[in-house]
């Protein structure tokens, strides 16, 4: 029985004294930064990463707009995936396309094409466009709207 009371006295004791030692080292003033910052240094100063090869692009419509795929399909055809950027409580109006598409919206947008009444597109919903129509967008989010267009045309 003894030699159980030493061992959780000594358990106790240890325990305290990491108590204490870390109450110790909160206790410390934290550093304080005097004075303001340096100045930029000199000259030019380089971009750390890589620009994107494909850019957005301002289109007239009132979005912008980016090619980030393109292939020859089978047949005398030919695949563009794009992507349309059109910015915070803005109206966007694609011109008719060359081709049928397919687009979808990683957030909720109002849609509608020429002769159509506009429709709520829901995030990740798809929606078909026929060739020679223009899309209308409106986004009313606070966040640029991100939609991806499919496009198939012939060669």
């Amino acid at each position: 029985m003894t030699n159980r009371r030493v061992f959780v006295a000594g358990i106790l004791y240890l325990c305290s004294a990491l108590w204490l030692a870390g109450c110790q080292m909160n206790a410390e003033e934290p550093a304080s930064v005097h004075g303001s910052l340096p100045a930029p240094p000199s000259g030019e100063l380089k971009f750390a990463g890589t620009p994107n090869p494909k850019p957005f692009v301002r289109q007239p419509g009132n979005y912008f707009l980016r090619t980030v795929f393109e292939t020859d399909g089978p047949g005398k055809s030919h695949i563009e995936v794009r992507e349309l950027l059109i910015p915070p409580r803005t109206k966007g109006t694609v011109a008719p396309l060359p081709g049928p598409a397919v687009y979808e919206s990683l957030i909720e947008v109002m849609t509608g094409s020429a002769g159509e009444a506009r429709q709520r597109l829901a995030a990740r919903e798809m929606r078909s466009l026929e060739a020679g129509h223009e899309l209308q967008i409106e986004n009313p989010d606070s966040r640029p709207a991100d939609i991806r267009l499919y496009l198939i045309r012939s060669r």
